[in-house]
């Protein structure tokens, strides 16, 4: 592989019973590459990608990549029936299919040269609000993020970062292409636990989302051994001020971002030494990313991480506007110091009696109370005023929740205050971004209990 920057000796991929160095982990990409030829997969096939993180599946996705084939990861989350909608709505086939096959003497080759412009992979969106769209990313988009996020969290030989995501997920392939880019290792947890995962494979870097970090701070162990990595990369939500104030005090190399599958992950992120303040943000552009705010005020990025297009069959659609930019959907503001506050998205803005709510104004009204860690917030059918906020909460156990009510009125206006403000469900710790439909069946489920 002419793209990684691993030297031969330096270990490449870990978990808890193996080890690959990068000349290994080489060799062992060679193999698969002649697996494929022998099977007739070539430069341009789609080739879906249906089972969990593991060193063969890190190692048939470089494979197939540097075979100039176009990698299609699915959702292990899905059931087998949407797995199949979706392999049939990009055109493409499962490699188990391919492989079940036997062999085919006359194998496809390369027509045209594999430059890093080419498409390399089909990532599908959480689909938290309507159909999951297909998002095509070329191996320089891939590129690009990786060494622009290595630019910001200093990444190097002798790191290792845990792939706590899973490789469908952008922020797994990111971890895999960051690593790659500079012949860091790859921390397999391979079916342990996090915290197991953490202490014995002592990774130097990792991604979470606010529920895992919650959990991790509760445990002292755990603490103590965050304290110690040099990057804690959060995502996936906004964090609440009562969690970062936690991890600040126990001296956690907290990093805050956004970003989207659309930008190959991250679009912002702070700096290492963040104030709290600061990690109250989504930290500021990384550079080369050009992200400005549309007279709505709507986030609108461009620049060598955009993606390729949305697929669908053999079409490719990429919308953008005149001057290049891809509208996210997601409205902000910058401070005055550049750093950027995400308000919200269009497609969860709803009206209550007249009056238009973004969820996410009440989710950070909610975590800025001492002892509420997360919220979400969602609209639910009300006679009187058509919609109204109903939030899940984890919190403190020795919060009243009319207590909580009374000062939320103190920061939002009467109709923002949720209808009802339930405990946490551990359903929610499912994924990443909750679907619209599993908070209506969590509600439902709520109503029918009483």
């Amino acid at each position: 592989m002419s793209w990684h920057g691993g030297h031969p000796d330096d270990i490449a991929i870990v978990k808890s019973d193996a080890m690959l160095s990068y000349a290994e982990l080489d060799t062992l990409v060679v193999e698969k590459i002649e697996v494929l030829r022998q099977s007739g997969i070539g430069a341009g096939h789609r080739i879906a990608l249906y089972e969990t993180s593991s060193i063969d599946y890190i190692i048939t996705l470089i494979a197939l990549i540097e075979r100039g084939v176009v990698v299609c990861p699915m959702n292990t989350r899905w059931p087998e029936t949407a797995v199949s909608e979706a392999i049939g709505r990009i055109n493409a086939v499962l490699l188990q299919d391919v492989l079940a096959r036997g062999h085919n003497t006359q194998s496809i080759e390369a027509s045209h040269i594999l430059t890093d412009h080419r498409w390399a992979t089909v990532v599908f969106t959480s689909g938290s609000s309507g159909a999951p769209k297909a998002v095509v990313h070329s191996l320089a988009n891939h590129r690009a993020s990786a060494q622009l996020s290595n630019q910001n969290i200093r990444l190097e030989r002798g790191d290792r970062w845990l792939l706590s995501l899973p490789l469908y997920h952008v922020g797994g392939l990111g971890v895999l292409f960051r690593c790659l880019e500079v012949g860091a290792t790859i921390v397999l947890p391979d079916g342990q636990s996090l915290d197991a995962a953490i202490m014995d494979l002592k990774p130097t870097h990792i991604s979470l989302v606010s529920t895992q970090l919650y959990r991790l701070l509760r445990d002292k162990v755990l603490t103590n051994r965050l304290s110690h990595m040099k990057t804690i990369l959060m995502g996936g939500s906004a964090i609440s001020s009562h969690l970062i104030r936690n991890a600040v005090d126990e001296k956690i190399p907290l990093f805050t971002s956004y970003g989207m599958t659309e930008m190959s992950t991250q679009i912002t992120c702070t700096q290492m030494g963040a104030t709290i303040e600061e990690l109250s943000t989504s930290g500021k552009p990384l550079i080369d990313t050009s992200i400005r705010l549309s007279l709505a005020g709507e986030i609108q990025v461009s620049g060598p991480c955009l993606f390729q297009g949305y697929l669908t069959g053999d079409a490719l659609e990429l919308p953008l506007d005149n001057e290049g930019y891809f509208s996210t959907g997601d409205t902000g503001y910058f401070d005055a110091h550049g750093h950027l506050y995400v308000v919200g998205r269009n497609d969860r803005m709803f009206n209550s009696g007249g009056e238009n709510i973004q969820p996410a104004t009440i989710e950070r009204a909610l975590t800025a109370q001492d002892g509420v860690v997360q919220a979400i917030v969602f609209p639910v059918a009300d006679e009187e005023f058509g919609h109204r906020p109903v939030a899940f909460v984890r919190m403190d156990e020795s919060i009243d929740v009319e207590s909580l009510k009374s000062r939320l009125r103190n920061d939002l206006p009467g109709f923002m205050v949720p209808k009802r403000i339930l405990s946490w469900s551990e359903a929610l710790d499912e994924g990443v971004k909750p679907t619209v439909e599993m908070l209506q069946r969590l509600w439902d489920e709520y109503n029918s209990s009483y």
